[in-house]
């Protein structure tokens, strides 16, 4: 038989731990709710990606499956090229997925080379190519049509401007891109 004292300390711990088993039953519950959360954002995560790498890979796919199309209906093998051309093109999707996991694999830490990709893309993009695209479409236009000199050289100096401004933005950003891929930052 347990003594008085020692059962009566007992209740007393039973009783002191009812509302923290309470507070463990509904911290249990809203973790149920948060794991179900964490699933369905899981869940949602993989079909941006695949989404996303789907329609990433469209365009490669459309400028390189007609040529890719025709040498497999030259070379079939195949009773019906039907057939050979709807497996070359799963064949060659699955060899452009695969393309990109060896080489997602193959660096190991893509997220310090993209930033380079970035900068290089953007600055080329919003100041570089455009400019000279403008000069050298607009330029021998203004001077066969005999504008004024200074039409001209407004034109050609805001395009220098812009490219100069551009190629600054690049080689900058580019030193920092590779100063924290070098210094692991």
């Amino acid at each position: 038989m347990i003594p008085f004292p020692l059962s009566r300390s007992c209740i007393q711990l039973s009783l002191s731990l009812t509302p923290l088993l309470h507070d463990i039953k509904g911290h249990l519950e809203h973790s149920k709710s948060l794991l179900k959360l964490y699933t369905l954002v899981k869940v949602m995560l993989v079909v941006v990606i695949y989404v996303g790498f789907v329609i990433q890979e469209y365009v490669i796919i459309d400028m390189l499956w007609p040529v890719v199309k025709d040498n497999i209906v030259k070379l079939s093998i195949c009773s019906s090229s039907k057939k050979c051309v709807v497996i070359g093109n799963y064949a060659f999707r699955s060899l452009l997925v695969t393309i990109a996991m060896i080489v997602a694999l193959a660096v190991p830490r893509l997220e310090t080379i993209i930033p380079l990709v970035g900068i290089c893309s953007s600055m080329l993009l919003a100041f570089v190519i455009p400019a000279t695209l403008d000069t050298v479409t607009f330029l021998p236009c203004l001077i066969h049509t005999k504008a004024s000199k200074w039409r001209i050289a407004r034109k050609v100096i805001a395009n220098v401007l812009l490219i100069t401004m551009g190629l600054f933005g690049l080689i900058a950003g580019l030193r920092t891109s590779i100063l924290e891929l070098i210094n692991g930052a």
